[in-house]
């Protein structure tokens, strides 16, 4: 990967995970079938089947299959105790 790529990739999730610890205050709830999730590298996968999510204002929010990867960042965690 071109150094140019990584560099604005590193500062995309930054800046990402920056803006979701600081402006997203609402809850949700997540049900489905977890199919399948593994770590690796400090980076988790999950592939959830047929999830829902319920908002904090009971709206349901529904997909055939969703992945969630999240993954171990200094920053962020260190963001979100300014």
């Amino acid at each position: 990967m071109p150094m140019a790529d990584k560099c604005t990739r590193l500062q995309f999730d930054k800046s990402l995970a920056d803006t979701m610890v600081k402006s997203v205050k609402n809850k949700t709830t997540l049900k489905g079938h977890l199919h399948t999730y593994r770590l690796c590298d400090d980076v988790w996968t999950f592939i959830v089947k047929n999830p829902t999510f319920k908002m904090e204002q009971n709206e349901l929010v529904s997909a055939a299959k969703i992945k969630i990867v999240a993954c171990k960042n200094g920053d962020a965690i260190e963001a979100g105790k300014k």
